[in-house]
Order: structure tokens, then C-alpha cells, then sequence
């Protein structure tokens, strides 16, 4: 009976992990398509209709185009001849103000009939609207220069067909003492100009972080120092440079990306909270104010994330492609645009949004999925083998009460390694399989990850400096392990078979002392004390009348020269002396009494009895030698034949070839893990023999 239950339900786990399989292949490995469109010119912006039922797209070639929710043209117009049309604002049902890139501003009906027109002086930035009890009021912002590093502010007001200016001038603040201010031109490259909810103030974001609050009155601009002191009414720095920003004119809520990643949600009295931090830099977000959520492109990776406005959580991410110039939901009609630009070049595409929001949950369920299959396939295994052999089954089911019952008993110990093992996790495990990971990549910062296969190891292989580096390694490696071991045993055994206290006091401090000394002070003071030009070795030489020598200037001299710095080599003979020290008396006066030899005891009673320390100095030298860059760099930058693996994954992080940094790390590590695991079993071996 108990054999049947087990068969039952291993088929049972078997069935279920068989389902979860398809789950995975199936529906949870749904693929989201980009769609095209035929479009006659690049798309420069898109915008929803008044209602939302239709959608606006302005192209480089200066038309502005509204199309339904199939993709269908339903009216055009060229309403620029040499601009691009930069932004589309939809201000009524009736009213559509269309700002070109240059000069160009023009206000259309709901039929993309020209009503007024208005050519500025400046470069386009940016504008913004407001109707004050049936005023039509704009404010625009432009630039005098083609690199925008200045800003000027204009009011209007709608009078019929025709744009008639109230004030307008260059944007400054008043600096200086009581009654000694003067006026200020600010070097100010914008990235939003927003009318408040109530007309009554301007918010002018600047790209290097800084945000004013000054009054929608531009005439105070215009005017002397105390009136522009009363047009300032409030200023904030933000802690890094501002990429983009939209507005909730119903919530009366910025919400704007930084460089550093962040996502900030910030109120008209500058009160800010930081919703995310992402890792990568964001395009230009999209705000959908219908439903509260905030649409986050990367410049430099494929994501794309959802995220809700509220709550600053993350809906969903969604792989598209790199490159995002912005994004545009389309409710109506269930899409999402997506614009690309690549050298220049912009293109458009489209996402289904039920298929991107699909994609989002099923992302979530796709790690659970692939667990739970997982530990299914494993019961109905150890099910299987408990039903074909009983006795297997008793030691499977006895192992799992052994390991239950002991995690119990253990449970306060393994909660307090908890933390432990968490960090161990996130600061040495998880960089070690990201680096693994990288190195099948083309991957450099401030650009998108590439597969690149093994490309990066032939790369490497193929280096013409290979050769050298693998040449120097061993060289290097051989040396430091054997000057690391054969003269601090020595010494060490110097040490203690001295029988004068006060001198054998001396010697260990006089040994130890050159340890305290940092690394990098004694490697210049080996290159210019001792190795350079006028130190001590060149200027015996030239007292002698002997040529001086560039012992770290050539290929035939710097590797033996490198391998001589630290001479005489005491290293860690303190843990060989403490070893020493701990060894029975009573076996030395048993080797006395039989006539053994100094020489005879060292090889005989000393190095069995240290050999414990000898294998840990073996392994930690062994590996310090592969992975040192300090020595190399204080000195030979790796030239004149010195190039190692380590001082070549160092170049490559410095030139920001982060791929091949990881690649050349798995090949190190490669060589470490092989040179530890043969140390790991003879230590099993060793281990096993005296048990």
C-alpha cells in the first residue's frame, strides 16, 4: 500500500511538473512584437486628441497628422516648412498649439486649421497655457543660441486671430546685498516651462538641476531689481542634473528624472520624494494621467518600466529595444508608441498594451514557475526511487527527517548566519555570476549589452600581448611562491633554534618591521630609491665607473627586477616561527639524544610538522600572484615585457570595455579554481588519513 501511494504520487508530481513545462513554452513565454506603420517623414512627437478617441503625430518634416485608433489618416497638414515639429498641446477641443524647433508657433483648430500664428525670436524650447476666465494666455521659452545655455521668457495673449505680446525679455535674478542687488543673466539650459493650476506662478526647470518658481506676471521680469525680486518667489536645487519632466495639472505634481536614475515626484512647494532609483539612465518619461501611471524608458538598455504614480511602485517591465528616444500610450486604441533614434535616424514602432501588461504579469509567475517545476521534478524523482527500491526510499525519507530535524535543533544559529550569508550573497556571489554573465558580452558603460558569445575569449586569446601575460603569470607565480615560502622557513628556523633571547627579540622585530611598511611606498621606493636612475644600485655603478642600468626600462632586465623588489624575502616567516614554536620539545630532545643534525630536523620533524601552514602560504601567495596589480602598476605600467593578466584586466576596465574585463576575470578565475580544488583534496586526503 505504501509502495502504491508513493507511485501515485510520484506520477502526480511528474504530471505536475510536465504542466508547468508547458506553462513556461506556452503561455508564460509569450514574445511581444513590435508593430509598424507606413509614416511619410521620421515622427518627432505624438499627443491625444482632446477626448482621447484619436491621436496627433508631428513629423521632422514640419506636418502635423491625426490619425484613429486603426492607424488610419483622418486629416493632415504641413504646418512648417524647414522645422520639425517638437511639441504638440492639446488645450481645448478646439484648440491645438503646435511649436516647431525653431522659430514657428501656431495655434490650429480641431481641424488643423491655421487660427493665429506667432514667429519668435529665439530658438524653440518649450510653452505652456492657461485660460484666465476666457483669456487665452501662453508662455513660451527660447533660446537665443543653438546650445540653448540661455533663456528667454515671453507672455501672450490670444486676441482673435493674432498673438499680441504682453512682456517678454531675458530670464535673470537679482544677486547681491541689501540695497546693493543687482540683475543677473542666468546661464540656463531648460527642460520645462509649466503654468501652475492657478495661473498664478511659472515653473522654469533648468537641465542642471535647478528649479524656480517665479510669477506668471512677466512683466516683473522686465522691469528693475526690486520687481524682479518680487518675480522670483521661490528656487530649489535638485541633487543632480534634471533629463525630463511632465506635469498632473489635476494633483498639481511634477514628476522628473534625474542623470543619477532617480524618479522624483515634487509639489509646487518643492517638497520632493523619490519614487525609484534605477540603475540606468531614463529617456523621457511619459506621463498617462487617466490612469496615474508614469511610462520610464532607458536610453541605454531594452526596458521599459510601468510605474504607478501613487504608490511609486513598479507595474511591470517589458523588453523593447535600446536607443528610446520617448513612449506614447494610446488608450483608445490599445497601443503603445515607442520612437527609437539611432545615429540621428528615429523611427517608431509599436507595442499591443494588453500584450505589454500580459507580459508583465507573466513575468512576475515565470521565477515561480521555473522553481516550483523545479522541486517537482526533484519529489517525483526521490517518489520514483523510494517506489523502485524500498530501501533507497527509507534512506531518502530517513535523510529528509535527519535534515529537517537538525535544521530545527540548529534554527537560532542558521537565523543569526542569516544576515550573514545574505550580504555574503549580494557582495561577493552575485558580482562574481554577474561578471560571468558579462563576459559573453560586448558590454561597456554608458551603452547597451550586446551577446557577443565566446567573442571576447578568442579577443583575448588572440592578443598579441597573450603570450607575454601568460609567460609572466607563471613566472611571476613560481617565484612569489617560492620566495614566499623557502626564505621565511629559513629565517624561521634561524629564529628558533637561537638561543640568545635579547638577539633572537631584535631579529624577529628587525624581520617583521619591513611588513608594516604599505605596499605600494615600497615598490617607489625599489623604483626610484634603489632601481631608478640615482638610487643606490646605479650610483655604486657610476662610482665604479660602470654604465648605469634602466632595470625597469627594458624588456631584458624588468621581470627579474620586478621579481628581486622585497629582497631578502621575510614575507610571513611569523607564521612559520609561531608554527615552530609549537612543536613538542620533547621530539627535539628525542632527535638530540639520537644524533640527528640541524639540516636532518628541519627536513625530518620541522616542514611535516609546519606543513599545515606551508599549503595555506602556498595557496594565499599563489593567488595574491595572479591577482597583483600593485607592484605593476607603481612601476612599469605593464611596458618592457611586463604585461600580466591581471594589469591587462585593468586596462580594460579603464577603457571602459567592461566585457572584456569579465572575460579575462573568468579566465583567472578558471586557473584559481583549478589550483584550489587540487589543494582542497589533498587537504580531504590528508585529513581522511589521520582520521
Amino acid at each position: 500500500m505504501k509502495g502504491k501511494m508513493r507511485l501515485v504520487a510520484a506520477i502526480i508530481c511528474l504530471c505536475l511538473a510536465a504542466g508547468g513545462v508547458i506553462l513556461a513554452a506556452t503561455v508564460l513565454n509569450k514574445n511581444i512584437t513590435a508593430s509598424t506603420e507606413n509614416y511619410d517623414g521620421e515622427i518627432s512627437t505624438f499627443e491625444s486628441s482632446f477626448e482621447g478617441e484619436t491621436y496627433y503625430t508631428g513629423d521632422k518634416k514640419g506636418t502635423i497628422t491625426e490619425k484613429n485608433a486603426s492607424g488610419e489618416v483622418i486629416r493632415s497638414a504641413k504646418l512648417f516648412e524647414n522645422e520639425i515639429v517638437q511639441k504638440i498641446n492639446v488645450i481645448s477641443a478646439d484648440r491645438i498649439l503646435v511649436c516647431g524647433s525653431g522659430k514657428g508657433v501656431k495655434l490650429v483648430d480641431a481641424d488643423l486649421n491655421p487660427i493665429a500664428s506667432l514667429n519668435l525670436p529665439g530658438i524653440f524650447i518649450t510653452s505652456s497655457y492657461y485660460n484666465d476666465g476666457g483669456a487665452e494666455k501662453f508662455w513660451f521659452g527660447v533660446s537665443s543660441n543653438a546650445n540653448y545655455t540661455d533663456l528667454y521668457l515671453f507672455s501672450y495673449v490670444l486676441n482673435g486671430d493674432k498673438f499680441e505680446k504682453i512682456a517678454g525679455g531675458e530670464f535673470c535674478e537679482a544677486v547681491g546685498e541689501e540695497g546693493e542687488e543687482e540683475i543677473k543673466e542666468i546661464d540656463l539650459i531648460t527642460r520645462n516651462v509649466t503654468i501652475s493650476a492657478d495661473g498664478k506662478s511659472l515653473f522654469v526647470f533648468g537641465k542642471k538641476g535647478v528649479v524656480y518658481r517665479v510669477s506668471s506676471d512677466i512683466t516683473l521680469l522686465t522691469g528693475g531689481v526690486e520687481e524682479l525680486k518680487r518675480f522670483h518667489t521661490g528656487r530649489y536645487s535638485a541633487p543632480d542634473e534634471i533629463y525630463t519632466v511632465v506635469y498632473d495639472e489635476s494633483d498639481e505634481l511634477f514628476y522628473y528624472a534625474l542623470r543619477s536614475g532617480d524618479l522624483v515626484k515634487m509639489n509646487c512647494d518643492f517638497e520632493c520624494e523619490t519614487l525609484l532609483k534605477f540603475s540606468d539612465v531614463v529617456a523621457s518619461i511619459r506621463y498617462d494621467k487617466n490612469n496615474k501611471k508614469i511610462y520610464v524608458p532607458f536610453s541605454l538598455v531594452d526596458d521599459i518600466s510601468v510605474v504607478d504614480a501613487k504608490s511609486g511602485r513598479i507595474d511591470y517591465t517589458f523588453k523593447g529595444q535600446h536607443d528610446v528616444s520617448y513612449v506614447f500610450p494610446y488608450e483608445k486604441g490599445g497601443k503603445l508608441f515607442v520612437v527609437y533614434t539611432d545615429e540621428d535616424v528615429s523611427r517608431t514602432v509599436w507595442y499591443s498594451l494588453s500584450d505589454v501588461r500580459f507580459y508583465g504579469v507573466v513575468s512576475s509567475l515565470k521565477i515561480a514557475d521555473y522553481v516550483l517545476t523545479g522541486i517537482l521534478f526533484v519529489a517525483a524523482a526521490l517518489l520514483f526511487a523510494a517506489f523502485f527500491s524500498p530501501e533507497a526510499g527509507n534512506k531518502i525519507g530517513g535523510g529528509i527527517k535527519w535534515f529537517a530535524r537538525n535544521l530545527w535543533k540548529g534554527k537560532y544559529i542558521y537565523l543569526v548566519m542569516l544576515p550573514s550569508l545574505a550580504l555574503l550573497m549580494t557582495f561577493c556571489y552575485y558580482p562574481a555570476i554577474a561578471s560571468i554573465i558579462n563576459a559573453f558580452y560586448d558590454y561597456s558603460a554608458g551603452s547597451a549589452k550586446v551577446f557577443v558569445g565566446i567573442n571576447n575569449f578568442v579577443e583575448i586569446v588572440h592578443d598579441p600581448y597573450f603570450g607575454e601575460m601568460v609567460r609572466n603569470m607563471f613566472i611571476f607565480m613560481t617565484s612569489d611562491c617560492l620566495l614566499a615560502l623557502c626564505p621565511p622557513i629559513f629565517f624561521a628556523f634561524c629564529l628558533s633554534i637561537m638561543r640568545n633571547k635579547k638577539l633572537s627579540r631584535f631579529m624577529r622585530f628587525a624581520l617583521f618591521f619591513p611588513g608594516i611598511l604599505p605596499g605600494i611606498a615600497t615598490s617607489l621606493l625599489w623604483k626610484n630609491g634603489i632601481y631608478g636612475e640615482y638610487g643606490v644600485i646605479n650610483a655604486l655603478l657610476k662610482a665604479f665607473g660602470a654604465e648605469p642600468i634602466a632595470f625597469l626600462g627594458s624588456a631584458q632586465t624588468s621581470v627579474g627586477s620586478l621579481i628581486f623588489m622585497g629582497f631578502p624575502w621575510v614575507g610571513s616567516y611569523l607564521i612559520f616561527y609561531g608554527a615552530l614554536m609549537n612543536v613538542p620539545p620533547e621530539i627535539y630532545e628525542s632527535a638530540e639524544l639520537e644524533g640527528c643534525k640541524l639540516w636532518r630536523r628541519l627536513v625530518s620533524i620541522d616542514l611535516p610538522f609546519i606543513m599545515g601552514q606551508i599549503k595555506y602560504v602556498f595557496i594565499i601567495t599563489f593567488i595574491h600572484s595572479v591577482q597583483s596589480l600593485g607592484k605593476l602598476q607603481a612601476t612599469t605600467k605593464g611596458g618592457v615585457g611586463t604585461m600580466t593578466p591581471m594589469y591587462k584586466l585593468y586596462m580594460y576596465l579603464n577603457n571602459n570595455e567592461y566585457g572584456m574585463a569579465s572575460a579575462m576575470a573568468v579566465m583567472m578565475m578558471l586557473v584559481l579554481s583549478v589550483v584550489t580544488a587540487i589543494n582542497m583534496r589533498n587537504k580531504m586526503k590528508s585529513e581522511a588519513s589521520y582520521a
